[in-house]
């Protein structure tokens, strides 16, 4: 007997209405999911950037803290003296590349990570406190030495400055390491690190900055590090503070 079959008639029906079919985007709907991927960024852009910047902060505080430990460490080995700058036959060496030649840090603790672009010049680093930066003691230190003491040594002969920390008087108010950036106003390093700061005098348009979404670190002779607003700063007797790239002056 010859076999029949029949036939599945599922397989042979049109297809149905609530049959899935192939799709392809129109234009519309293109562009609204092109629209809903942008709203999505904007919302979570300020946020990620935020938690970056947040990052860097704290980045800084750390190496801020290290750098002021390494100055600790120096003074512990040459005659309880920081140093600011020390003499050269050809002018003088910045603290920085004297703290590295004494492996108490690496060199890529000297900069902000919250600079714009990075250097290898010991110039362009984190600043330490010059107390004459207007050639003189006057100004910022001089009227503060009965309180904080008269710590600020120059050696006899060349280019150099150092504080005796023994006759530093308050050591969790005296800061060491700040925040720095060269201003705008400064054609070739605009925004890299200054290497010096004053609370009161400026240095080739740099200075104490507010690097960190309108604060600075700074820190202190005691070792610890904390951060500060513009009106911190300005209750603190600073008069040149650069503020966001542009270094302004403000009476005391």
């Amino acid at each position: 007997m010859n076999k029949v079959y029949i036939k599945n008639p599922k397989l042979h029906t049109a297809h149905s209405p609530l049959q899935l079919r192939n799709h392809t985007f129109t234009l519309i709907e293109l562009l609204v999911v092109i629209a809903i991927i942008a709203i999505l960024a904007a919302m979570l852009l300020p946020a990620l950037n935020q938690a970056r910047e947040t990052a860097k902060r704290i980045s800084c505080t750390n190496q801020i803290s290290q750098i002021v430990k390494a100055q600790l460490m120096y003074a512990d080995s040459f005659g309880d003296y920081f140093v600011c700058h020390a003499p050269h036959p050809l002018g003088c060496i910045a603290y920085g590349e004297m703290l590295v030649d004494q492996n108490l840090i690496t060199q890529k603790l000297l900069y902000c990570p919250s600079s714009p672009r990075t250097t290898t010049s010991y110039w362009r680093t984190y600043g330490v406190l010059r107390t004459n930066l207007s050639n003189t003691f006057s100004g910022w230190y001089t009227p503060q030495i009965d309180t904080m003491g008269n710590y600020a040594k120059q050696p006899d002969e060349g280019d150099g400055l150092f504080y005796l920390r023994v006759k530093i008087k308050r050591a969790s108010e005296l800061p060491l390491i700040v925040d720095s950036r060269i201003s705008n106003a400064h054609a070739t390093d605009a925004g890299l690190g200054q290497w010096v700061f004053g609370p009161m005098d400026a240095n080739e348009n740099g200075n104490i900055s507010l690097n960190h979404g309108g604060s600075c670190n700074r820190g202190f002779v005691d070792g610890h590090v904390s951060s500060g607003n513009l009106g911190v700063l300005r209750a603190d007797g600073y008069t040149k503070i650069v503020v966001s790239g542009t270094l302004n002056t403000y009476s005391n």
